[in-house]
């Protein structure tokens, strides 16, 4: 499943190299609403659309296919960063599957994230709890990530670490 902006660069590519699928996976492209010269790289309003109008034309879609019995569909392949489409998929009672692009380093990281946060180290917002408490310099870097100081890089950051 992807945005139509996203499907149209992916299926041009493999155009190109003329390795259009397997006949048992199909690939799906739903609007993301945004105008055709929007700017896709303000990741707050990208965030917002996918999560509100993607999710809700997803779950239509899969209504749509199983009430008219058209095909099954059995399963729901997407990023984890999407956690919304694989809410769909639990909505609709649709085995889903999560990947991630990132290495596996970056991965580990991600999921280390809240643990000096439970420890107490840190509050939510990053900030050292503890005088004489120290981080890795790499950790620091993931808690800036995670914890910024902008509202809106705030609530997309605290939904995408909601999927890891």
């Amino acid at each position: 499943m992807n945005t139509e902006h996203s499907q149209k660069h992916g299926m041009d590519a493999l155009a190109e190299t003329n390795h259009i699928g397997d006949a048992n996976i199909h690939l799906v492209s739903i609007t993301d609403d945004m105008e055709p010269g929007a700017n896709r790289n303000d990741l707050g309003k990208l965030h917002d659309t996918m999560s509100d109008t993607m999710s809700m034309k997803l779950e239509e879609l899969i209504n749509t296919i199983h009430r008219l019995g058209v095909e099954e569909i059995t399963s729901v392949i997407a990023d984890e960063s999407l956690g919304w489409a694989l809410e769909v998929a639990v909505t609709t009672r649709i085995r889903r599957v999560g990947f991630s692009p990132a290495s596996a380093a970056m991965l580990a990281k991600l999921f280390s994230i809240p643990k000096p946060i439970q420890e107490k180290l840190i509050d939510f917002d990053g900030q050292l709890k503890m005088e004489g408490s120290h981080l890795a310099s790499t950790d620091r870097i993931l808690v800036h990530l995670s914890c910024p100081s902008d509202r809106k890089l705030k609530l997309l950051s605290n939904r995408l670490l909601s999927n890891y």
